[in-house]
């Protein structure tokens, strides 16, 4: 007694209010697009309402109830893109919210594919190029192989095996990503390197030999220390002083002391001929010694040394003077044979020679004179007669001419035949024969003409170059039933089909002239595949009129086309609903107009939709208005980006598009008016409504009615007069035998 506990406002006696308090949660964003509205389920605790943060900044109408929170403007703002607080949830106490059911839309109206984590929306702007990392590198595109290691250095990486090591920018020499150069380098340490760089005048590397001055690899001479090499002719002579006797018109075959007839000279730059067998003396390495016959036996030892070798057994080894020579025998055979020489070469060419011992004195004449009229200068005329000049007489007798011409075969322009006949004339046949007339290889052309499908009729036509005795195919994909017409029956051909092979011959031996047109007709009773060809088999074959098998060049095949349901030339199709053959009535939407009348004007509007799947909502007093509808997931969503209302009235709310079959009804109805406010509205099947809640009702439960209470009394006689006890009654509710006086 005389307490002063009172119930707080949680309905708890003596209560402090906190039992009961409310408990705020942010819901974050972060967001690469502009937002023109959100709507989520919140789940986890009562939902009381949602305020503040960007939402609110940007002047949006945040509205909650039955756990589903919804944002948009009535003017058409945004929320810029960017992040931080989207609204902040009031949550009875206890609640630990989580949100789902995201709804986000762009200023155009589009649906953004954004994430839920926790309280945290987030949106990305889809990315189409991304690096090794997983980065979004889009508009980046040119930096792989632009020259540069993208290893992360500028933020971006490249550097993997998506992007071939950012296209060998970050690849060492030997093209090893982020390699050292070490797995290439070659013995010289060089990276793809052929060891030549540190390889020794051997050709060895690291083997550190040079050439020494004398040009020797790994010698020891130094300067001023090289001795000149010798000049030696074909069988050892040293010429020094006498080069320009090579290719100096002379024949220097041993006639004149010196030797340049052979390959290493070749064959003294063309003087002397050495091809085919010389007549006469012929010595031991292939030495013409017509008129040196005497020398074989005369005491001097002929191995060469005086030009001409008999030191074989086809001259019985010079008949012995090889075995007891003496250094003067050598030098006097020397002197004599020499001399014998010049006398021979100019009693035969008139060619004089003075020898002598110095090099500096010739005598003015012989072959150590050059055509400047200076000894041993080695200068000679050109065919041109140009004193050291270069032009030469080329294969064809020009001077200075550029020979045979390059594709040619001689000197009149001719180029080669087929039979390597230089200006002949055979050509290769069409079947690559040489000087042949095509007939070895002759090639016919088997193809497929007309094809009538609803006939069951196909042509087979042949181009044939030559007669054709008979013929045996295959024909693919078609039920054959036979063959007729075409050449084939015109050259009296018996004709059949069996299976898929076709086979044509005739039984008195007439061919298939040459020519083009139609062979047979076959005819077929059913496509079986879904392609037709001609296939030779192992046993299959063309012959000419020889009975030989001819070459075959096949044409292409027919593809048949088939419906939905496989039938070959068929007219089924796939309807609207997906069904072969079908009228799409079986998916054929239905339409159900949403009803509502309301009191209040309406700027938002948001309600499940169950019992069949909801294809979409148009139409209406929505559409009329302006409104933006949208549905997914069940849910349909009305509002306008500018800010527009639905009048206070009734009709169609909106018109429900739903598949086939189905049986809606609505719930979770969430209906806003001008100011965001949740109006209090029911549902009644596909009926909306919403009545202005009223101030005063009478006695007789009317809105603003005139009904009051008075004092009755009971009429028991029925003559209209009242008596005995009263009792009070609404006027507008009196029963039966009340009447309001006491006049009995």
């Amino acid at each position: 007694y005389y307490g002063d506990s009172v119930v707080d406002e949680c309905g708890e006696c003596g209560g402090d209010g906190s039992s009961c308090a409310s408990e705020y949660f942010d819901v974050t964003f972060s967001s690469e697009s502009d937002i023109s509205g959100f709507q989520f389920n919140v789940s986890g605790g009562d939902l009381l309402g949602a305020s503040g943060g960007a939402a609110e900044a940007a002047g949006f109408t945040v509205s909650t109830g039955g756990g589903v929170v919804l944002g948009f403007s009535f003017s058409g703002a945004t929320i810029s893109a960017g992040g931080g607080v989207l609204t902040t949830l009031e949550m009875a106490n206890g609640s630990s919210p989580s949100i789902d059911g995201l709804v986000l839309t762009d200023p155009s109206g589009s649906t953004l594919d954004a994430s839920v984590d926790g309280l945290h929306i987030s949106y990305e702007i889809p990315c189409a190029f991304f690096d090794c990392a997983g980065q979004c590198a889009e508009g980046y595109e040119s930096w792989v192989g632009d020259g540069w290691c993208d290893d992360g250095a500028y933020g971006l990486y490249f550097d993997c095996d998506a992007f071939d090591c950012d296209a060998g920018d970050c690849a060492d020499e030997c093209g090893e990503c982020h390699g050292d150069n070490s797995s290439c380098v070659d013995e010289c340490g060089v990276p793809n390197g052929d060891n030549s760089s540190c390889a020794g005048c051997d050709g060895v590397p690291n083997s550190g030999l040079e050439l020494d001055y004398c040009g020797v690899c790994g010698g020891d001479n130094e300067a001023n220390e090289c001795e000149e090499p010798a000049l030696l002719d074909c069988i050892g002579q040293d010429y020094t002083g006498y080069e320009s006797w090579i290719g100096d018109g002379w024949c220097d075959d041993g006639a004149y002391g010196l030797y340049f007839n052979c390959d290493e000279f070749n064959c003294d730059e063309g003087d002397c001929d050495c091809g085919g067998e010389a007549e006469g003396c012929i010595d031991c390495v292939g030495t013409d010694c017509t008129g040196y016959e005497s020398w074989q036996g005369d005491g001097y030892c002929d191995d060469g040394t005086y030009g001409i070798n008999f030191l074989c057994e086809e001259f019985n080894f010079d008949d012995g003077d090889c075995d007891s020579r003496t250094d003067v025998d050598l030098e006097e055979g020397y002197r004599a044979k020499r001399a014998a020489d010049i006398a021979l070469s100019e009693a035969t060419s008139h060619k004089v020679y003075t020898e002598s011992t110095s090099r500096d004195d010739c005598g003015g004449a012989g072959p150590d004179v050059g055509c400047d009229g200076v000894c041993f200068s080695g200068l000679e005329e050109d065919c041109a007669g140009d004193c050291g000049g270069s032009s030469v007489v080329d294969e064809c007798g020009e001077c200075g001419g550029d020979g045979i011409d390059e594709g040619a075969c001689d000197c009149e322009g001719n180029v080669e035949d087929c039979a390597g006949e230089c200006g002949g004339s055979s050509e290769e046949d069409a079947c690559g024969e040489c000087g042949g007339d095509g007939s070895s290889c002759a090639a016919v052309d088997l193809a497929f003409g007309a094809f009538d499908a609803s006939a069951g009729t196909l042509e087979v036509l042949l181009s044939n170059a030559g007669a054709v005795s008979g013929f045996q195919f295959n024909v693919t994909g078609l039920s054959l039933t036979g063959a007729s017409g075409g050449s084939a029956e015109d050259a009296g051909f018996s004709t059949s089909v069996g299976g898929s092979t076709v086979l044509g011959f005739s039984f008195t031996g007439s061919s298939i002239p040459a020519g083009d047109g139609v062979l047979t007709v076959l005819s077929f009773d059913g496509v079986v595949d879904g392609s037709t060809c001609i296939e030779m088999a192992f046993d299959s074959a063309i012959t000419g009129s020889d009975g030989s098998a001819l070459g075959v060049n096949l044409g292409d095949c027919i593809d048949h086309p088939s419906d939905c349901a496989g039938d070959y030339y068929g007219d089924s199709v796939v309807d609207e609903c997906g069904e072969c053959g079908g009228d799409g009535s079986s998916c054929a939407s239905e339409y159900f107009d949403v009803t509502f009348s309301s009191e209040s004007d309406i700027s938002g509007f948001q309600f499940n939709v169950s019992g069949g799947d909801l294809l979409g909502a148009s139409g209406g007093a929505a559409e009329a208005a302006g409104f933006t509808v949208s549905t997914g997931g069940g849910v349909v969503l009305g509002f306008s980006f500018s800010g527009a209302t639905i009048s206070a009235g009734g009709g169609v709310l909106t018109t429900l598009e739903m598949a086939n079959g189905s049986s809606p009804s609505i719930d979770g109805l969430v209906l806003t008016d001008p100011s965001g406010s949740t109006l209090d509205a029911s549902v009644d099947g596909l009926h909306i409504s919403y009545e202005i809640p009223c101030a005063f009702f009478d006695c007789a439960g009317v809105c603003d009615g005139s009904a009051l209470i008075d004092t009755y009394w009971f009429d028991g006689d029925g003559d209209g007069l009242g008596a005995g006890e009263s009792s009070d009654f609404c006027d507008a509710l009196v029963e039966d035998g009340w009447v309001t006086n006491n006049d009995d």
